[in-house]
């Protein structure tokens, strides 16, 4: 039997500026001898050379899996992908000239002005990375408290917020100011409307499909 009739697999190609990115997943389907629950490959080339290169050999741990490039890019500097899976998200950032950088994460939101990515660690253990796109650099990954799991990112006037889901119980999340200089999150009351939401892309834990190439 060949390996088509054994496995599901999904390959795209985008080009991104001077850049080809190449994304490859692959799955088998049910009742197949599972020797791998997903394997993903992602490939960045530019002039037919690759400059870039990532393996994955994922297991899903009961949740989404795969390599996630959303329909909809936030930043004209970087092009983003979410890889699900293994309980260790990481959020790919690929500048113009095809270096990759690597951050903990999985779904991510951006400021209005590009200045910030908010990346939500795909985990068991929940952290929220802030990396500034300017200087490249991560300013602070901070793991949270309290049980409260991370959920929006508010920006209002260039302050940052981040709520939480509500507990058990509650009706209403609780909701923390980002404070940059201390590198901390501190809880506050402070009211804020939905027009202050940045969207959240590559949320595909909402999908109903969202196992390697199913999705």
């Amino acid at each position: 039997m060949g390996s088509r009739h054994k496995y599901i697999t999904q390959s795209d190609t985008l080009q991104w500026g001077s850049l080809e990115i190449i994304t490859t997943m692959i799955h088998p389907k049910k009742n197949t001898a599972n020797q791998f629950a997903c394997r993903a490959w992602l490939y960045i080339r530019k002039n037919r050379k690759t400059i870039s290169k990532r393996f994955y050999d994922i297991d899903p741990v009961g949740s989404c899996s795969g390599l996630y490039l959303s329909s909809k890019q936030p930043l004209k500097d970087y092009f983003i992908i979410s890889k699900f899976g293994d309980n260790d998200g990481e959020t790919l950032l690929i500048d113009a000239s095809g270096k990759l950088t690597t951050l903990q994460g999985g779904a991510f939101a951006v400021s209005k002005d590009g200045h910030y990515l908010f990346s939500n660690y795909s985990s068991d253990i929940q952290i929220l990375t802030i990396y500034d796109l300017r200087n490249n650099k991560t300013l602070m990954s901070i793991e949270n408290m309290d049980g409260l799991e991370y959920q929006n990112i508010y920006d209002k006037n260039g302050a940052y917020y981040v709520s939480y889901f509500p507990k058990e119980g509650h009706l209403t999340s609780e909701l923390g100011f980002i404070d940059f200089q201390r590198k901390r999150i501190q809880k506050t009351k402070v009211s804020l409307n939905q027009n202050l939401l940045l969207p959240t892309y590559n949320e595909v834990c909402k999908q109903v499909n969202c196992n390697c190439s199913s999705h």
